[in-house]
């Protein structure tokens, strides 16, 4: 019993060491837990301040960033000047120049003139929309007068005269052609420029081949279209291209072909501006002018204001006059009637000069039969297989290996495969 005694007495003294060192243990542990946990907190606490810190300091940097770039002076000035019939534009940015067509002609010379009066010594880059005389003729003056850096021109050809002496002087100048693709870019002072169409250079009308334009300075657009109708207006659409503008230099000088409802919708102008004549009949047109009026924009004219200047910041919009309120326009309906009357006329007198040469029996006279089916002069395109009455704007374009001259019948000329011009309708 002792032993076992002496045994339990033994186990009971080293059971209770040992729970006083496991107290001890467990009050170092209680009292080292709180330091621990302190100094986690601590380092955790640096490590989102130092993130913070860091964060802060990148927005700083990109404050002042924006603030420098803000404080960047910007500006754009777009000069449309007034060619009569047809479109001419400067851009000046920065003292940096780029030409926009170059009118017809017969406003080569004033053209190259304003230019001149402007300080203009070189261009950046020329943009011939398409290859139509009133867009096409001034630009020849313009290669001639300054050193042009770069010509965009549409990827197609034509036949007319114009277009060859142009081809000739660009041979010449050794100029640097490119034919842009939608998306392309490029950048003169602090505006900007995207080609927007066309997607494609093979359109039936030549009109839709016209290089279409998005100039841009700050938060500020002007967009160009040329001569493009509802199908490169429609063609610029289906591109998903943002085609939201502050101003909208109207197509095809404000034909009712162009500047479409649906477009309009897209393009969403406060500015408009009419490149046009005073003695143009259905430019701009009736359609055009009224739906744009009912938009409320501010309109533009060149036939009525003369050369109008609009200047931009990036933010603001200035013009170098007051909007026009007329909203006049052409009457093309009118202009048919007028058309029919003065054809009527000319019917008739042919009739009385038959009956006068059938009574006198002048061989050389027109017979009452001919004049009967309403025998006319018309100048054909051997090329387009298209005819135009004599004085037709569309006929003074003609390349003289193209240019023949017919005394007939409009049926017997349609017969051979001959369409009638859509601006003159013969």
């Amino acid at each position: 019993m002792s032993s076992v005694n002496h045994g339990e007495k033994k186990w009971r003294r080293k059971s209770g060491s040992f729970l006083v060192l496991l107290l001890c243990m467990l009050l170092c542990l209680c009292m080292a837990s709180p330091v621990c946990a302190s100094e986690g907190k601590a380092a955790a606490e640096a490590e989102e301040t130092d993130e913070n810190a860091d964060a802060k300091e990148e927005l700083l940097e990109e404050k002042d960033k924006a603030k420098a770039d803000g404080d960047e002076a910007v500006s754009l000035n777009v000069h449309f000047l007034d060619v009569g019939q047809g479109l001419a534009v400067l851009l000046e940015s920065d003292g940096n120049y780029v030409m926009y067509d170059g009118g017809g002609r017969d406003s080569s010379d004033m053209v190259v003139s304003y230019l001149k009066d402007q300080g203009v010594r070189q261009l950046d880059c020329v943009i011939a929309s398409h290859y139509d005389e009133d867009h096409l003729a001034g630009l020849i003056g313009v290669m001639e007068a300054f050193e042009v850096k770069q010509i965009l021109t549409p990827d197609y050809e034509t036949d007319t005269a114009i277009y060859e002496a142009f081809r000739t002087h660009l041979a010449d100048r050794k100029i640097e052609e490119v034919h842009p693709e939608a998306g392309d870019r490029l950048s003169f002072g602090s505006a900007k420029i995207k080609i927007l169409g066309p997607v494609r250079y093979d359109h039936s009308a030549e009109n839709d081949n016209s290089i279409c334009a998005m100039v841009t300075c700050g938060a500020v657009k002007f967009l160009f279209s040329g001569d493009a109708e509802k199908e490169g207006e429609d063609e610029l659409i289906k591109t998903g291209s943002y085609l939201r503008a502050d101003v909208l230099v109207a197509g095809h000088h404000g034909s009712a072909n162009s500047t479409t409802a649906v477009f309009l919708n897209k393009v969403r102008p406060s500015c408009v501006v009419y490149s046009c004549a005073k003695d143009v009949d259905g430019l701009p047109s009736k359609e055009v002018t009224e739906r744009l009026k009912a938009m409320q924009v501010e309109m533009y004219r060149t036939d009525e204001q003369g050369t109008v200047v609009a200047s931009t910041d990036g933010e603001s919009l200035k013009w170098s006059t007051t909007p026009s309120d007329t909203w006049a326009y052409k009457d093309a309906a009118a202009a048919e009637t007028g058309a029919a009357e003065t054809a009527a006329e000319e019917t008739a007198a042919t009739e009385a000069a038959a009956e006068t040469a059938a009574e006198a029996g002048d061989a050389a006279g027109v017979t009452r039969g001919a004049a009967e089916e309403n025998v006319h002069t018309y100048i054909l395109n051997t090329h387009t297989k298209k005819f135009h009455y004599e004085n037709c704007s569309g006929a003074a374009k003609i390349a003289d290996k193209n240019r023949a001259e017919r005394t007939d019948t409009r049926e017997n000329i349609m017969a051979d495969g001959y369409k009638p011009c859509k601006i003159c309708n013969p």
